[in-house]
């Protein structure tokens, strides 16, 4: 016999495992989303500066 056959699950009711999970599960997504996008733009620059041509003599232009 099941153990916990009385237990009745509440779909519209929040609990405190099913907020803190909620919680971890934005977190981590958060996380993972702000290390690939520094990932993503270090590899730009990385990809940036290997296509750039050798050193011709000039200044870098500035912008002023």
């Amino acid at each position: 016999m099941l153990r916990y056959a009385h237990m009745h699950i509440e779909w519209n009711r929040v609990t405190w495992y099913s907020w803190l999970a909620a919680v971890i599960v934005f977190g981590g997504a958060l996380a993972i989303g702000f290390y690939l996008g520094a990932r993503w733009e270090q590899v730009h620059i990385e990809r940036a500066l290997t296509q750039m041509p050798a050193s011709t003599g000039h200044a870098p232009a500035v912008a002023q």
